[in-house]
């Protein structure tokens, strides 16, 4: 039997908090708590990738879940990227939250949320979020 050593992969573009947390999921093992907002995003960069969102996107669902407090601890910023985590995970929550984002924040929330890459990739996606958004204000 050949007995080799561990190889070390450098993945230079790849954040290591995103990479475990993409890991343990795909091996159906449980991080001591959630990932961060941020760290979500970027384990949706490494599942575009590595194309594997099928199999991560309940994960990022699962971690992903709104704050039982509502929307007061988050900035409109991170509001729009929870939105984008939700629909890109395809959450079951992600109607309900676009209703509640509605009646939470300003009209000029879009501004804000159009400087940021990562919103304005989920409103380009196919137009969902905006949709979302629009037809929840409309059942408001």
């Amino acid at each position: 039997m050949l007995q080799r050593s561990p190889r070390l992969i450098i993945l230079e573009e790849t954040d290591p908090e995103a990479l475990k947390a993409l890991l343990s999921a795909l091996h159906f093992r449980l991080l001591q708590s959630p990932p961060s907002l941020g760290t979500c995003i970027k384990v949706i960069s490494l599942t575009e990738k590595h194309d594997c969102k099928a199999a991560l996107a309940p994960w990022i669902a699962r971690w992903a879940q709104p704050s039982t407090d509502g929307l007061d601890d988050l900035s409109k910023l991170e509001i729009g990227q929870l939105a984008y985590v939700l629909y890109y995970s395809r959450a079951p929550q992600f109607p309900g939250f676009c209703t509640e984002v509605v009646r939470y924040l300003d009209p000029d929330f879009a501004s804000e949320w159009a400087e940021d890459e990562v919103v304005t990739r989920g409103f380009e996606a196919d137009g969902m979020i905006g949709r979302h958004l629009t037809s929840a204000s409309f059942a408001c």
